[in-house]
């Protein structure tokens, strides 16, 4: 039932799980480009190469804390735009925990094909970083970094989401019971 309740939702804004993704994807990929620098950083030689890594390093955790709080922020309004559908779940009787479980198969149905998006996305930044700076940057592939990534995206769609449903829920009651055509 729950899996029915994700694919309508999804369905009925195609356009908005897409961007969900396409954020997943970026933050996935600034995440995992960063853990690569960081481990291709063992191997810096020069006080340049060095300082243009750690320059490097600061800037994608600023990325990825802008991500992160960008995916939170599409995951909430997107919530909230179902706000009807939530409190018609609650007026029919839906537990705090459904409504949990509803908007994690809906995270995972959005981070999952994120995830592979941004994997691919930073397999074509490392092959771009090595050809601009063969000197300067190393960027390594971390596999142990790769659900480390995957945690922080959908943590960042799951924060956003249960911070959209509990507004929802509270105001989706009053809309659920009241008619308008």
């Amino acid at each position: 039932m729950r899996a029915q309740i994700v694919r309508g939702w999804i369905g009925d804004v195609p356009y908005r799980s897409y961007t969900a993704a396409l954020l997943v994807s970026i933050e996935v990929a600034v995440i995992l480009t960063m853990a690569g620098i960081d481990h291709g950083l063992k191997g810096a030689s020069s006080p340049g190469q060095l300082q243009f890594t750690l320059l490097t390093i600061a800037l994608l955790l600023f990325v990825a804390l802008v991500g992160f709080t960008f995916l939170a922020i599409e995951r909430y309004f997107c919530v909230v735009e179902k706000t009807q559908d939530l409190g018609v779940l609650k007026v029919l009787g839906a537990s705090r925990s459904y409504i949990a479980g509803v908007l994690l198969i809906e995270t995972l149905a959005i981070c999952v094909p994120g995830f592979v998006a941004g994997v691919g996305v930073t397999f074509l930044g490392r092959w771009g970083a090595t050809l601009a700076f063969p000197r300067l940057l190393r960027v390594d592939v971390v596999l142990l970094s790769w659900p480390i990534a995957f945690a922080i995206a959908a943590l960042g769609s799951m924060v956003g989401g249960i911070l959209g449903a509990r507004k929802a829920i509270r105001d989706g009651v009053v809309q659920a019971l009241s008619y308008e055509p």
